[in-house]
């Protein structure tokens, strides 16, 4: 952090001078006692816009690294047989979220799209949204108990 000297501190500077000095010294000892102010080139809030910028590339990372892992992956999903040859009530997105967790994969089932009410046996695909950009497809396969 770039502060001002208030005071003369030995070893660092003497009053006027502008220093680069660590956030933990510069918040807890200088500015805390008085000794230095901010500088005035310096944004107090860079660093909180460099620690959320910090944690939405790891967040993004994450969905990377889980896309990585289910992109592709397939599912088979058992459900009851109606009579009349369908499924036997519906297939949705919370059992292919639960279908995933039995993967080892937690998936939210509001990121789940194209499993709206699936009533017919077969393959479909679907999309999985795990970060703004970053979408995974899997395909599901619903049969008959």
């Amino acid at each position: 952090m770039r502060v001002i000297l208030l005071a003369d501190i030995p070893g660092k500077g003497n009053k006027g001078d502008i220093i680069d000095v660590s956030d933990g010294y510069a918040n807890n000892f200088l500015i805390a006692k008085g000794l230095a102010a901010v500088a005035p080139d310096e944004d107090p809030n860079k660093s909180k816009d460099d620690a959320a910028i910090f944690h939405q590339n790891q967040e993004r990372q994450k969905a990377l690294d889980l896309k990585d892992r289910i992109d592709g992956m397939h599912l088979t999903i058992k459900a009851q047989a109606a009579p009349n040859g369908k499924i036997f009530g519906s297939v949705d997105a919370k059992d292919v979220s639960n279908a995933l967790e039995d993967q080892g994969v937690s998936i939210d089932k509001r990121n789940i799209s194209g499993a709206d009410s699936i009533t017919n046996f077969g393959t479909y695909n679907l999309s999985i949204k795990l970060y703004d950009d970053v979408t995974a497809s899997i395909s599901v396969t619903i049969e008959a108990e």
